[in-house]
């Protein structure tokens, strides 16, 4: 598969559209032996270019994220997989977190770090940004996943060496046209 990239192992495909990694997550319910497709069977990856089956949230909350090594959302039904980040994103995620924390207290207000956000239902659409602010709080109570209905008011995305101007721009929109502000 040409779409493959270096760098990523091989149960990742990379779409370059896009500039993002994505790899097919199996529910909890069906392992790898009750499909019969081990990791060094190619055909248990899925073409992205003529997948017509997207999944709802529904679906992606029964999801299981296999490997430690990447976190995920669900981009207009697709999962999509990037690299976990390591310590010096964490350290900028904390005190970006931390800084706000002492006004949104005083405001009434939450804030959230990678926390779930259902940003849209059709195409589905959930992402986890690393910091959120919520200026009136709201419960995901009832939601797929637990996970909180809207864009948060404020998103925090601290950038790694891993990501694409394309992949950030995506995310910026995903989330004004959600209404963050």
């Amino acid at each position: 598969d040409d779409r493959r990239c270096h760098g990523h192992d091989e149960q990742d495909m990379y779409d370059i559209e896009n500039g993002i990694a994505v790899r097919p997550v199996r529910p909890r319910s069906h392992g790898p032996s009750e499909h019969g497709r081990g990791p060094s069977d190619p055909g248990r990856f899925r073409d992205m270019s003529t997948e017509t089956a997207l999944l709802s949230l529904d679906d992606y909350a029964g999801l299981e994220e296999p490997d430690e090594r990447y976190v995920s959302d669900l981009v207009r039904g697709v999962v999509v997989r990037e690299p976990r980040p390591g310590p010096p994103h964490g350290r900028v995620q904390m005190r970006i977190g931390y800084a706000l924390e002492g006004w949104a207290r005083r405001a009434g207000a939450d804030v959230t770090a990678e926390s779930g956000y259902i940003l849209s239902d059709e195409p589905a659409t959930l992402r986890g940004p690393d910091v959120a602010v919520v200026v009136h709080p709201r419960s995901g109570e009832g939601e797929p996943g637990g996970w909180i209905r809207g864009a948060p008011d404020v998103v925090v995305e601290v950038l790694s060496p891993s990501d694409t101007s394309t992949a950030v721009q995506g995310k910026t929109l995903d989330y004004l046209q959600a209404g963050a502000k």
